[in-house]
Formats: C-alpha cells, sequence, structure tokens
C-alpha cells in the first residue's frame, strides 16, 4: 500500500476549498457594498444635518430674512448689507456675500439635487433632496421679535 494522496484526492481537496472561498467571496462582497452604502447615506446625513444647524445660526443671527424663489436673504445686524443663501448651478447650496449672485461664495452643501425654501409665518420651511434621492426637511423658527427689539434699541439710542 502507497503512502500519500492520489491525484483525484488533490484535486478534489482544491475544488472543494475553491468552493468555499468563493462563497464566502461573494457574501464578503455584498457586505461591503452594502456598508458602502449605508456610510454614504450617513455622510449624507451628516453633512445635512450639520447645514441645516448652520442655516439656523446665521438665520437667528440676521436683523431680517426674505424668501424668494427659493432664495434666503439675509440683512445682517451690522448694516454692513445682506448675504444670500440659495443653489447655484453645479448643484451645492451656497452663500453669497454681498450681492445674490456674487463671486464671494462658500459652499453649505455640495452635490444637491433640490434645494428649496419658502418662508410661512415665522417659520422658513427647507426641503434639500440629495443625489441618493433623500429627502431631509427643516423648519427654521424667525425670530422677528428680537429682530424689532434689537431695532427699537438701535432707534431709541
Amino acid at each position: 500500500m502507497k503512502k500519500g494522496f492520489a491525484l483525484i484526492e488533490l484535486i478534489i481537496a482544491v475544488a472543494l476549498t475553491g468552493a468555499l472561498v468563493c462563497t464566502e467571496l461573494t457574501a464578503v462582497t455584498k457586505y461591503l457594498k452594502i456598508y458602502k452604502e449605508d456610510v454614504e447615506v450617513s455622510r449624507d446625513s451628516f453633512y445635512v444635518n450639520e447645514a441645516f444647524a448652520f442655516l439656523d445660526y446665521i438665520v437667528d443671527e440676521a436683523l431680517y430674512v426674505e424668501v424668494q424663489d427659493n432664495i434666503i436673504k439675509l440683512e445682517k445686524r451690522d448694516g454692513t448689507g445682506s448675504d444670500w443663501i440659495r443653489r447655484d448651478s453645479e448643484g451645492d447650496v451656497i452663500i453669497s456675500y454681498g450681492s445674490c449672485y456674487s463671486l464671494n461664495t462658500n459652499n453649505i452643501i455640495k452635490n444637491v439635487k433640490s434645494f428649496e425654501a419658502k418662508e410661512v409665518g415665522r417659520i422658513i420651511l427647507i426641503s434639500v433632496i440629495t443625489k441618493k434621492e433623500k429627502i431631509y426637511n427643516k423648519c427654521i423658527y424667525l425670530n422677528t421679535e428680537k429682530a424689532k427689539m434689537d431695532l427699537f434699541w438701535c432707534i431709541h439710542y
């Protein structure tokens, strides 16, 4: 009787190992794809929520806020002019300093499919749709009483 393995036994062992590796690779590939999609959705959600927090802050700091045609105009409290928040032609939500179509801009959110802003009473309703078709909504309260008080004190002093 010979010691060792026959050629057929070796071929069977290699074929079984290859089949196991292939099934594991397909499972890992599937989970990596799901993980990548979850990371992209999480990143989008984080950036949009941070942008909403920034918008909430600058709207609260503005003396007057006006919304027309999905463009938010913010008049500064210090009287140095106005800033505008709008979606540009590249699909980014930007803030323009000094004039609506100024070259002096900063990105707030990049690569959005849609940006809508409406003023309803003392609230600005903002809706953002990302390239991945995820919809984010935010209501920003306009603290007009604070603006009126600041204006009142400026006039009387």
